[in-house]
């Protein structure tokens, strides 16, 4: 986890949230929006990221929009002061910024939202790398296809050992892409249209022993 305080402002009020929030959680402290983005642009990859709004340099919201850039499953919460929250309207619950809690800070409030915001990185990096063998897996059911057609264009039969190879690997990707987009998510189980069209050079029976 990566609190950022901004170094030019007055931190009053983020030592407690620090270390409340250090007794829960591997915390990280930086003084700035710039010093955040150089640790990700490093490779920290932090669960969530509580930035103050206002900072020298990047704002907490800006912040999280060029960390989510960087990795798509960064989620962030943004602390805010009176007067600020105009600055944060239709941003709430849009990319990266999960959540916001204005000043004054009650911490039993913020461990909540916290937890909350940790739950939705969570999830979001799940879908990320679901998303991730999803595009896979219709990468492979391309490649098969196009080599087979390739094949038979080549003259192969169509029961030829090849391309029977290039069907059953087919078959298998496309059986595993109905069983990811099924999970959670019923009205996804449709596949495009390019995916979901058999190829001619496919359809025949697979040959016993091939």
């Amino acid at each position: 986890m990566l609190l950022v305080h901004g170094r030019n402002d007055d931190p009053c009020g983020f030592d407690e949230v620090g270390a409340a929030l250090g007794e829960l959680y591997d915390l990280e402290i930086c003084g700035d929006s710039e010093e955040a983005l150089s640790r990700i642009v490093a490779g920290a990859r932090p669960n969530l990221i509580i930035a103050r709004q206002r900072m020298a340099g990047l704002s907490g919201v800006e912040l999280l929009r060029a960390a989510a850039k960087i990795y798509p499953q960064c989620v962030g919460f943004i602390l805010s002061e009176i007067g600020q929250r105009a600055e944060l309207l239709g941003v709430i619950n849009q990319g990266p910024v999960v959540g916001s809690l204005c000043k004054p800070w009650h911490l039993d409030e913020l461990k909540q939202s916290v937890e909350q915001a940790i739950r939705i990185g969570q999830q979001r990096s799940v879908a990320v790398d679901e998303g991730g063998q999803l595009n896979q897996l219709r990468a492979e059911i391309r490649r098969c296809k196009v080599a087979a057609r390739d094949l038979v264009e080549q003259g192969v039969e169509l029961h030829d050992p090849q391309v029977q190879k290039l069907r059953r690997q087919m078959l298998r990707s496309r059986q595993r892409l109905a069983e990811l987009t099924a999970v959670n998510r019923p009205a996804a189980v449709a596949v495009s249209p390019e995916l979901s069209e058999p190829a001619v050079a496919l359809e025949a029976p697979v040959l016993k022993g091939s």
